[in-house]
């Protein structure tokens, strides 16, 4: 019955934009995808584990989420994957207390959710981009200024 709900896709470009981005790009990111009802866990559209995408059955993927799965996936890679989970983990513990969303206050997530709509950014990426997102605060904590008239 598992393998019944298990289908395997190689990603494709979708748009013309993807397409180029495929070409020209040798830090394009590959990511297979598992279309499962066992994972992701319920409240998720999607999970990147060890740069294999596992998506709900019904889920349609657009690009910026592909994006988004892609930076991750670069992500892992660079830290030779292991690593990336424990930065990840422990990030989200040392978050966890704070005020906020600790998962959204996580460099890893802010970084793919900030440029989730570029398709061009793992072109540019430099390596470790993450350690930016860890030094500013997040969003929740930024305050904007008033003018009182």
């Amino acid at each position: 019955m598992f393998y019944n709900s298990v289908k395997w896709y190689l990603t494709r470009p979708r748009t013309r934009a993807d397409a180029e981005l495929r070409k020209k790009s040798c830090t394009f990111v590959a990511v297979k995808i598992v279309r499962t009802t066992i994972l992701p866990f319920r409240g998720f559209t999607a999970i990147n584990l060890l740069g294999v995408l596992f998506v709900h059955p019904g889920v349609y993927l657009s690009n910026e989420m592909m994006n988004h799965e892609r930076i991750h996936s670069a992500q892992q890679r660079e830290m030779l994957f292991v690593f990336f989970y424990i930065a990840y983990l422990l990030e989200w513990l040392v978050r966890l207390p704070m005020r906020g969303n600790a998962y959204r206050n996580i460099s890893f997530e802010r970084e793919a959710y900030a440029n989730q709509r570029n398709l061009h950014y793992l072109e540019r990426r430099p390596i470790y981009a993450w350690r930016h997102y860890m030094k500013r605060r997040p969003q929740h904590y930024q305050h904007s200024k008033t003018i009182n008239r």
